[in-house]
């Protein structure tokens, strides 16, 4: 099992794992900046950022697409919204493992209705053969489409068919979701928004997992309306004061070196040493340092170099035979990271 797997099935061991929604690589490293330790991505947000509508508007391609920009962004788990598989779920999650994510979230719906509990079993057992380490998470959407009536013969049925965690979209009221975390062969997750319950009462509630699904997409997309409608209405710009300094989010996103590229690539420009040996524990990060961390030097994670040209990447990892970190230009120049490693 690979070593992002890992965590991100460690992860659902210690809840609450609290997954704050991306839609693309700029807001997974944003998200990854504000502690997440996992991201999960959001096909309504991807398929926003993408000019389409939700449910229908995205296809496999684009949604892949998006998945590899974002695992290669980001130090941190990724899983990934593929809906309702796209059609072929084989396909699919092997196109998603292939794109680095380790998880999925697979729904039980198309085209506004249910697809037969049996038929979506039957998918989630394909998905788990393709991909045995994968996490999978098993979206149902009786509370959507439906009063959620059986929704736990379909936990039963998906979790035999080997899913890990059952999504329940649509619940957020105290006692459904304590009926349903004490009734699930499977562990919870609930999507949440503005208001309560907070993470602290899900915890209290026995939820595993909790996200905002395609929330913090909404909020950019309705800040930007707000500040357009607010420009060119009154001329003035009060509904950009909440906005991210330039220089921050610049510094956040200069460095296109993943964890993951910098230890295997540094593997590969050491002799004698196995591309594929796992990356230590040590090694683990689940936040990004501050702009002065940044500016001083290498720490917890992927930092910025205060000098050198273009203001190199710099590896805060040492390299495995000199203890000297490695560039952004050394890295590039390797084989691994010019063949396109995650």
């Amino acid at each position: 099992m690979s070593e992002l797997a890992r965590r991100l099935r460690a992860l659902h061991e210690r809840p609450p794992l609290v997954l704050p929604n991306a839609w693309d690589a700029g807001s997974a490293r944003a998200i990854e900046a504000a502690g997440a330790a996992a991201i999960a991505t959001t096909s309504a947000g991807v398929s926003w950022a993408s000019g389409v509508a939700d449910a229908g508007g995205l296809d496999r391609t684009a949604a892949i697409a998006a998945v590899r920009a974002i695992v290669a962004a980001v130090s941190v788990p990724v899983t990934a919204d593929v809906e309702s598989g796209y059609g072929d779920v084989e396909a699919t999650v092997a196109e998603v493992i292939e794109a680095g994510a380790v998880g999925i979230n697979l729904e039980d719906s198309f085209g506004g209705s249910l697809i037969d509990p049996a038929l979506h079993a039957e998918r989630i057992a394909a998905a788990r053969a393709v991909a045995p380490e994968l996490v999978i998470n098993a979206r149902t959407d009786t509370y959507l489409f439906g009063d959620g009536s059986g929704t736990i013969e379909r936990a039963k049925l998906y979790a035999e068919a080997g899913a890990d965690v059952l999504f329940v979209p649509g619940v957020v009221d105290a006692p459904t979701i304590r009926e349903l975390v004490a009734a699930s062969p499977l562990p919870l997750n609930v999507m949440v928004g503005p208001g309560p319950p907070t993470v602290a009462e899900l915890t209290a509630l026995g939820v595993t997992r909790i996200s905002v699904g395609p929330a913090i997409t909404a909020g950019a997309y309705g800040l930007a309306t707000a500040a357009a409608k607010e420009l060119l209405t009154s001329g003035t710009y009060e509904a950009l004061s909440t906005a991210a300094e330039f220089g921050k989010l610049n510094s956040l996103l200069r460095c296109p070196c993943s964890r993951t590229t910098i230890w295997r690539a540094a593997l590969a420009l050491t002799p004698g040493t196995d591309s594929n040996e796992p990356i230590p524990a040590s090694w683990s990060s689940t936040t990004l340092p501050s702009a002065t961390a940044r500016a001083s030097g290498p720490t917890s994670s992927a930092s910025v170099s205060a000098s050198g040209p273009g203001n190199a990447c710099v590896s805060p990892w040492p390299s495995p035979a000199t203890g000297t970190p490695y560039t952004s230009t050394s890295l590039r120049s390797s084989s691994y990271a010019s063949s396109g490693g995650s």
